[in-house]
């Protein structure tokens, strides 16, 4: 059960959360097709490398084959879902 302030605390969080995304959304809304698009392929870049990064450092030696195949597993994972 909450306490009044972890409510209180959970209300300002989503109104806070809520003018971001709004604030996002026309921000977002104004840029051009073509520069969300290279936007979300930054965003997926930046993704994979993470997911890299993190496989090098749960396995800090790893050949390329081994690195591509985990890799690969858990994108699919993440697809699975």
């Amino acid at each position: 059960m909450q306490s009044a302030t972890e409510k209180d605390y959970s209300k300002l969080i989503r109104t806070i959360s809520s003018e971001l995304d709004m604030r996002q959304l026309a921000i977002l809304a104004k840029l051009t097709p073509q520069r969300r698009l290279e936007m979300m392929f930054e965003l997926c870049d930046f993704a994979h490398d993470l997911v890299i990064a993190s496989e090098r450092q749960r396995k800090p030696v790893i050949s390329e084959e081994e690195l591509y195949q985990r890799v690969k597993a858990r994108i699919q994972l993440s697809y699975d879902s």
